[in-house]
């Protein structure tokens, strides 16, 4: 892989030679373990505790579709919250993906004038006047 590439830092991460890096914050867990799902096999890895509640670990003979969980403290386990794939819904394992693999379509796309975008900004308080505010009207959008 010596292309450069978006790296998002959490999650799972595929590398080169059948490794992925691991990555997730869990602050008031003491201990994270990484359950592994691979066709026919199971595994389980415990991550390195490192600074400011992060857990890591870098693992071999992973591959995009396989799937896992975070174990907490030995008891809880969770997906990860940073997944980029939940095919069995958002309380089921992750999976790993390789978005190198995607069919990317958009090459041409050259975003849209910033004369066409909509901003929007609702605010509620109130005033530094002793006089009350005007009761806001509702808006919907759509």
């Amino acid at each position: 892989m010596s292309e450069n590439r978006w790296k998002l830092g959490l999650g799972a991460e595929l590398l080169d030679n059948g490794r992925a890096h691991f990555k997730v914050w869990a602050p008031k867990a003491g201990k994270v373990a990484l359950r592994l799902f691979s066709p026919g096999s199971e595994r389980s890895i415990d991550l390195a505790a490192g600074e400011d509640g992060y857990f890591t670990t870098e693992v071999e003979k992973v591959s995009a579709g396989d799937s896992y969980l975070y174990l907490l403290d030995g008891h809880t386990e969770r997906p990860d919250p940073v997944s980029r794939f939940q095919p069995q819904g958002v309380h089921g394992p992750s999976m790993i993906v390789d978005p190198r693999q995607f069919p990317w379509q958009d090459q041409g796309w050259q975003g849209i004038p910033l004369e066409t975008y909509v901003s929007t900004n609702c605010m509620w308080g109130y005033s530094a006047t002793t006089a009350p505010l005007p009761r806001p009207s509702p808006i919907w959008t759509t």
